[in-house]
């Protein structure tokens, strides 16, 4: 909904009922909540107004923080996540403008204002595949590292224009000025950076006109958001895009998305979330962590995939003649199809034929086949001193899996303390 900033000052100052209402169906009956809120957007409203001026036709997005309750890590690998939004979020108030330049002014007391034209950021050659888009993401991490500039959040705000003119060539994406907001603690596991990454999707398909699904918005996002050099999937994403008010959202994205289910949050209790203190840059090193076990996880699945051929023939080529709607070059095979498959004595089975740990040029030595992918993989962080710790990754992934796939049959049985016990 576009309106003159002088209109949404307005608006949000007489707080009608009609507003209120809304933002009960965001946020809940909490009024303390709703009031801080608005107050908030008014700043922000008065931001945008004070830098770019008064004649401008603007809209807001929002793009809450998320907590995933159980499924961690196994979004990537075809798991169901549970997640929740949380009432810390990004706000982004915006205007179109008749170029491809993009400015955003960050309220955040840590951040400066940040501006790029989206045509200067792009490649130089095409880019087709979205395995030339990973190659050529980590080639641009590897530069901002060498020059000490990976940690600039500007990374965040380029992926996705970046990768959206990547896919549509033949447009001349148009650009945006903008005040941003964000009350999610960085670097603390609620998707701080996905939550911009979601917000900054979200104005680009406004002014631009772009029509996609809902399974293309989060895949894009999640591939998108490789340009700051993480190696994620787009379980983030989707949990921040369709969770719903006092829900928990039953869901996976990959092989494609699917909403199991909105469970209802248990009544009576309350989430309470605590900070460790613990931070996660994933620019820094946690980037090398996090990319080393989603290259373990990769690794892992090479030897599932291989065992399963070997011992479970019928069942693998079930499951991957079940995935022909997917396009050529697609993975068709993920480790969380294990717990769909397997019973609990063969997975045993299969847990123990795996390697405790491994080095890259073991690796190489045992799947020529795979080097393109092993080396895609090795490019994304530095050798593990101890090797890949396939068989505790590959554990903590199926296992991860089950308990992920037990939650809307545990909350629909109204069975909370087994819930707690999970997490």
């Amino acid at each position: 909904m576009k309106k003159s900033i002088n209109e949404w000052i307005k608006l949000i100052q007489k707080r009608d009922g009609s507003l209120i209402s809304q933002f009960k169906s965001i946020y809940g009956q909490d009024r303390t909540l709703i009031n801080e809120r608005l107050d908030r957007f008014l700043q922000v409203a008065k931001e945008f107004k004070k830098i770019y001026g008064e004649n401008k036709e603007v809209s807001f997005v929002r793009a809450p923080g998320r907590l995933n309750t159980l499924g961690k890590h196994i979004d990537h690998r075809g798991g169901f996540v549970n997640s929740i939004a949380i009432s810390k979020e990004v706000i982004l108030c915006y205007t179109n403008r008749d170029d491809d330049l993009i400015q955003v002014h960050n309220m955040g007391v840590s951040y400066d204002q940040r501006r790029f034209n989206i045509t200067e950021e792009l490649p130089l050659n095409k880019l087709d595949t979205v395995k030339s888009w990973l190659a050529w993401t980590q080639e641009k991490t590897d530069i901002r590292k060498q020059n000490n500039v990976n940690h600039d959040w500007v990374n965040k705000l380029k992926a996705v224009p970046i990768y959206l003119q990547v896919i549509y060539p033949d447009r001349t994406l148009s650009g945006f000025d903008s005040v941003l907001d964000s009350n999610i603690p960085a670097q603390t596991g609620l998707s701080s950076s996905s939550s911009i990454v979601v917000a900054i999707m979200e104005v680009m398909i406004d002014i631009n006109n772009i029509s996609i699904t809902d399974e293309q918005f989060v895949n894009y996002c999640g591939i998108a958001e490789w340009f700051v050099g993480t190696r994620g999937g787009s379980g983030d994403h989707a949990a921040i895009k369709f969770s719903r008010l006092g829900m928990i959202t039953h869901m996976k994205t990959i092989p494609q998305l699917m909403i199991g289910s909105y469970l209802p949050f248990p009544g009576g209790y309350k989430m309470i979330i605590f900070n460790s203190g613990i931070t996660a840059d994933k620019s820094g090193q946690a980037q090398q962590k996090f990319n080393e076990k989603i290259s373990t996880y990769e690794i892992g699945e090479i030897y599932v995939k291989e065992y399963m051929k070997k011992h479970y023939e019928s069942i693998f080529h079930k499951i991957v003649t079940g995935r022909n709607f997917l396009k050529a070059g697609e993975k068709k095979f993920y480790l969380a199809d294990v717990v769909e498959h397997l019973n609990q004595h063969q997975i045993y089975e299969l847990l123990q034929s795996l390697p405790e740990r491994i080095a890259r040029q073991k690796l190489l030595t045992q799947f020529p086949e795979y080097e393109n992918l092993l080396k895609e993989q090795f490019d994304t962080h530095l050798e593990p001193e101890s090797g890949y710790h396939v068989r505790s990754v590959v554990t903590y992934g199926i296992t991860e899996s089950e308990r992920s796939k037990m939650v809307e049959n545990v909350l629909g049985k109204s069975k909370i303390e087994l819930f707690g016990q999970l997490m």
